[in-house]
């Protein structure tokens, strides 16, 4: 997971983060100096629009749309990268979860190759499984968390860079990790 693309895309928001806190303080700071004009009293004024500091909230608002652009990039290269990883599997491979072989490791990887995005449901991710899986010298560190609501549902993680790790690349469903 570490190639350059992942690299850029962190730089990329990092970046937008701090420009975004920047672009906060200068927003905060406008509109104080706007508030306290003695001038413009009233949303019927005028000039009332015209003195906004529109500069400042579109730096704001246009970095935090970056961030959650540049953070839906990485997660779905990662979830194309381990997904990639998973349709390549040689018949030959081994699925540790916690430590410990999964016996029924084909189940597993069946379900990885089944991760999507899905629509929130209030729930959140809550017993937290990390699975290596092992195929010609290549490994793939997953975490599945386990759904607070249901619990065959498995929020996963993909471990090869800091943003996607961070933020889910996807759900499946299993009861493969039922005994973890």
């Amino acid at each position: 997971m570490n190639e350059p693309i992942f690299l850029y895309v962190n730089y990329a928001v990092s970046a937008s983060f701090l420009v975004g806190l920047v672009a906060l303080l200068l927003l905060v700071i406008n509109l104080y100096r706007f508030a306290n004009q003695k001038k413009l009293r009233s949303i019927n004024d005028p000039q009332f629009f015209s003195k906004l500091p529109i500069k400042s909230m579109m730096v704001f608002v246009g970095s935090i749309i970056l961030v959650v652009l540049f953070n839906t990039i990485v997660c779905n290269l990662a979830r194309s990268k381990t997904l990639d990883f998973l349709e390549s599997l040689p018949n030959a491979y081994t699925v540790f979860a916690e430590g410990h072989p999964v016996s029924d490791g084909k189940n597993l990887i069946t379900a990885l190759k089944t991760v999507h995005k899905i629509v929130g449901h209030h729930s959140s991710p809550s017993k937290t499984i990390h699975v290596v899986i092992e195929a010609n010298s290549q490994v793939l560190h997953l975490n599945l968390c386990r759904d607070s609501q249901m619990p065959r549902e498995y929020w996963v993680f993909s471990l090869g860079d800091p943003v996607s790790s961070t933020y889910e690349i996807g759900r499946i469903s299993t009861d493969t990790l039922d005994s973890f």
